[in-house]
């Protein structure tokens, strides 16, 4: 269940310095490049020289080209072949574009920090962007991981909160201290939306050392393939963290994940200095049972899952990721 005619992640804006970066998405090898030029545009292609099919990205850049470190070819940002070495034209001259051989080039846009690629956009597709712009209320900052699953199954991981009282015991929930709380979800064409209303904070450590009280917490899906909560108190959102996934492959999907809380006392080094170490754990603990649920269903050939009404989100992931209506707006109560 892999995404179709969108926009995908490919690093960050920082990650993109003087060399190629090669990255992997989709099963698909690709090489990234900011040209020397003035505008230092960014160029997106196939990681693969056409001659004897050496990676790009273990190249280097010769001034707007991409040079192969085999035999020299160069490329540049249409994918074309400008100069292979060593050939000559009739008149004795450098023969810059001697045969053709052309390697794909993808569309490429930077923008909100990110690199995004895209896979076959549609005219109609939008141009890709954050679920919400950063506030200057808030600070900021992320962090890149990589997690072993498929898509569906990362992003219930993110947004299921039944898990948290056994995988992050202590840290996020606690099973010998639920709160009773009504969930209220609403879906449209290209995302759904889950309302918890009840719970006042959770009572692990993460929420009681950061968190101030709590009215309402907020979980979304938007299509392609971003997760969302929100922790909301009296001045708004307090603390929100949002995962872009990013498949390389079907059973494993690059997360790039940005954490945002509320401006303060506190400078936001600070902050993320103290948040880190709790978030790192609770990021450990999701990886290692996304590694262990993934490697039991390829030993048993299939995923042969039993679902409750407790399952809140995964009926509309599955849905939506497969173009399909997704289930009737709900509201349902449990303890958590």
């Amino acid at each position: 269940m892999m995404p179709k005619n969108c926009w995908l992640i490919a690093c960050q804006s920082s990650e993109l310095k003087n060399k190629p970066l090669g990255v992997e998405i989709l099963g698909k090898p690709i090489v990234i490049f900011r040209t020397r030029d003035e505008d230092k545009s960014i160029t997106a292609l196939e990681d693969r020289c056409p001659h004897r099919g050496v990676n790009l990205s273990q190249g280097r850049l010769i001034g707007n080209h991409i040079q192969c470190l085999y035999h020299g070819w160069q490329f540049g940002s249409d994918g074309e072949c400008k100069k292979i070495p060593g050939r000559i034209n009739s008149r004795g001259s450098d023969q810059s574009n001697p045969i053709k051989a052309k390697i794909y080039s993808y569309p490429v846009l930077e923008k909100d920090g990110f690199i995004w690629i895209g896979f076959n956009p549609k005219s109609d597709t939008p141009q890709p962007s954050l679920p919400h712009p950063i506030s200057q209320k808030m600070d900021s900052f992320v962090w890149k991981t990589q997690a072993v699953g498929n898509l569906p199954n990362v992003l219930e991981n993110f947004l299921d909160g039944f898990h948290t009282h056994y995988v992050h015991s202590g840290l996020v929930r606690s099973d010998t201290q639920r709160q009773r709380v009504i969930a209220e979800i609403f879906a449209q064409p290209d995302q759904v939306e889950c309302k918890y209303r009840g719970e006042t904070r959770q009572n692990g450590w993460i929420s009681r050392l950061f968190e101030p009280s709590r009215q309402l917490t907020i979980s979304r899906f938007l299509v392609p393939s971003t997760a969302q909560l929100d922790y909301i108190g009296k001045r708004g959102v307090n603390f929100r963290v949002t995962v872009f996934l990013t498949p390389v492959r079907p059973s494993l999907q690059m997360i790039h994940t940005r954490i945002e809380t509320r401006k303060g006392i506190l400078p936001n080094w600070l902050k993320c200095a103290l948040l880190t170490p709790f978030l790192r754990k609770v990021t450990h603990q999701d990886l290692r049972i996304l590694k262990l649920q993934n490697e039991n269903n390829q030993r048993f050939g299939k995923e042969d899952f039993r679902s409750t009404e407790l399952d809140i989100m995964r009926p509309y992931i599955v849905s939506l990721l497969e173009g399909k209506a997704p289930p009737p707006n709900r509201s349902i109560n449990f303890m958590v």
